[in-house]
């Protein structure tokens, strides 16, 4: 997109009287480059040093770099646009229109860029665009190479991070710090030819998945800050709770439009000095090179596995190159910190790969260094190896005596992922999770005499009469009204841990699901008072349906002689009820249960293992 706009003279306005303006202030990076804010305030000076973070202030020479602030940028020849209005350039310059996302002006010198150049802003700017670049690039000039890399020193032992985007670069460098290592840089480091390294200390971008694996990194956050990483996963829960009917209303729509753009906020940008405290020299020497890429793990190297759309996540296979030490995203942080510090400073450029259970070269005799194993990055929507993102839940469902609870309670020694076991059926004794309300009912129900609930979902039968009585009527409307207000609290509880333990990367497993066992009541029964109309509409627009519906089939005959209740007749009529399930879950699969429970848990295991894209291929 390219617009003209007719401008006036080519010339930069003078600085206001009225403004307090800052004498010039200097930036050194280490005598590689140098910077200096000429007509700056103090908040312009300030935008600047988040940028560079706490360089030295002074330079004795003439600065590489020079911003200088005005009040306004005038231009004498047409502006030509390139996009919606983001850049610009007339036959003097290149303007830049837009910085972290708010209207600027600032001209960039392009045919300077690397030498000496001057950058002329207007004053108010968050930051200036492409500083970093246009320093890069300085400093390339200057003789130094400008690396996307961390760097820290351990142990005496200055090591050199690199790789791509989100491959594991600021994971290995936390994990350093924490194992006492020295910070020397992050995103940014320039090598220079004596074989050292020397690191800029601008802000250490974290995304949540770090901060939920480094619990003592969120004590450093604003208030703000902690209400973005909160909230927009709540709001990513309620739009995935939303039945795609509903998301046909403007505010729904409208959510599930702005979810990728929200999620991609889910970061906070922090000055290495509040992390690791007062900084020491950026500078350390090359003594090892590590190259970390993500990877999918072995076992999801199968037909179904897609990779998590977002962050990251697992993009590229690790290869050794020449003397470059190459480790995995996938391997923990640990591992990869022995092979750093075990490696003599003499045998800095001896080849060698970090593998799981190989003998680093070049070892000092000292002892792998106890860390705080840091994960790779994972998709928010899925677990740690998940081959499906959108696979975490499962749920088990059978008339009573197939088998559900035995079943669920094996899977977690046959999966090789995380499992999580939730009672999401009626059955308010059977439950492995309560809300204090339901366990207060239900003891007071016991002190009364009531026998204990261990029963399956409701059986069809006509409905109570209502008393003639006005009042009586009011007093059924009530209790009625509490029953379903703490049924529905208890049903979204339990959904809020299913969702809050698919975030620690488990699988949850249902014994029997409330969409299920209410369906053929609730939802599609002939018969049903307000309450049912009511629990039943929310049953099925807006509770969330599990991806796999795993029915543990059995006759009817085989079920009664396993428990001893309930009919032959209304079993089987519970069966056709199970299966009438199917079209209207994601996945359902049907299992024999009158086999011996090692072999239905062996199947369920394999229906679970092959949607998750976990199943090793032939040979």
């Amino acid at each position: 997109m390219l617009t003209e706009q007719q401008g006036v003279d080519d010339r930069d306005a003078p600085a206001r009287g009225a403004l307090t303006v800052r004498a010039p202030a200097d930036f050194d990076l280490h005598g590689l480059a140098g910077v200096r804010v000429v007509d700056g305030d103090d908040g312009d000076v300030a935008a600047v040093a988040a940028q560079l973070g706490p360089l030295p202030r002074h330079l004795d020479r003439e600065p590489d770099i020079v911003i200088r602030f005005v009040d306004r940028i005038e231009h004498g020849s047409r502006l030509r646009y390139l996009g919606a209005r983001d850049a610009g350039w007339t036959d003097e310059g290149f303007f830049v229109l837009r910085s972290r996302k708010q209207p600027v002006v600032v001209r960039l010198p392009m045919d300077r860029v690397g030498g000496t150049c001057e950058i002329v802003a207007e004053r108010g700017v968050p930051a200036i665009p492409f500083l970093i670049a246009v320093l890069n690039l300085t400093v390339l000039g200057n003789g130094a190479l400008p690396l996307h890399a961390a760097a820290f020193e351990i142990d005496g032992v200055g090591t050199l991070v690199t790789g791509w985007s989100k491959g594991g670069k600021t994971e290995l460098l936390m994990a350093a710090v924490g194992a006492g290592a020295r910070y020397i840089g992050d995103e940014w480091v320039y090598l220079t030819t004596d074989g050292t390294m020397r690191g800029i200390p601008e802000p250490i971008r974290l995304w949540d998945w770090h901060l939920d694996q480094l619990p003592s990194a969120r004590g450093h956050l604003s208030v703000g800050d902690r209400v973005k990483l909160a909230g927009i996963p709540a709001l990513g829960r309620v739009d995935r709770a939303t039945h795609r009917r509903l998301r046909r209303f403007p505010p729904n729509r409208l959510l599930h439009r702005a979810m990728p753009i929200l999620e991609s906020q889910l970061h906070v940008d922090l000055p290495p000095e509040r992390l690791f405290g007062p900084l020491g020299a950026l500078i350390g020497s090359v003594d090892r090179i590590l190259f970390t890429v993500s990877v999918p793990p072995a076992t999801a190297r199968t037909r179904g596995w897609r990779p998590p759309r977002w962050p990251g996540g697992w993009r590229h296979r690790s290869r050794t190159n020449g003397t470059t030490s190459c480790c995995s995203g996938t391997r923990r942080a640990s591992q990869i910190l022995t092979c750093a510090t075990t490696t003599s400073k003499r045998s800095r450029h001896a080849s060698a790969t970090c593998s799981s259970g190989s003998s680093p070269v070049g070892r000092r005799g000292s002892s792998p260094i106890p860390t705080r194993s840091i994960s790779p990055p994972c998709s928010r929507r899925s677990g740690p190896c998940c081959g499906d993102p959108r696979m975490t839940t499962v749920a088990l469902i059978g008339a009573d005596g197939a088998g559900k609870t035995t079943v669920a309670r094996r899977l977690a020694e046959l999966l090789p992922v995380p499992v999580r076991y939730l009672y999401m059926g009626v059955s308010a004794d059977s439950s492995n999770v309560a809300l204090p309300t339901t366990r207060i009912a239900r003891r007071i129900k016991r002190a009364l005499g009531a026998a204990p609930d261990t029963a399956g979902p409701p059986t069809h039968g006509a409905r109570k009469p209502r008393s003639k009585s006005f009042l009586k009527r009011r007093v059924a409307d009530g209790r009625a009204a509490l029953r379903l207000g703490n049924r529905f609290a208890e049903e979204w509880y339990r959904q809020w841990l299913a969702w809050r333990w698919q975030r620690s990367g488990a699988v949850v497993v249902f014994d029997r699901h409330f969409f299920v066992d209410y369906h053929a009541y609730d939802l599609t029964g002939a018969d049903r008072s307000w309450s049912q109309r009511l629990h039943g509409a929310v049953l099925g627009r807006l509770y969330p349906r599990p991806d796999l519906v795993v029915y543990l089939d059995a006759p009817g005959a085989v079920l009664l002689a396993r428990k001893g209740e309930g009919s032959v007749e209304a079993l089987e009529r519970r069966r056709d009820e199970y299966r009438a399930i199917a079209p209207l879950v994601t996945a359902f699969v049907e299992v024999d249960a009158t086999q011996p429970v090692e072999a239905v848990a062996a199947q369920v295991a394999a229906a679970i293992r092959d949607r998750l894209g976990r199943a090793r291929p032939d040979g």
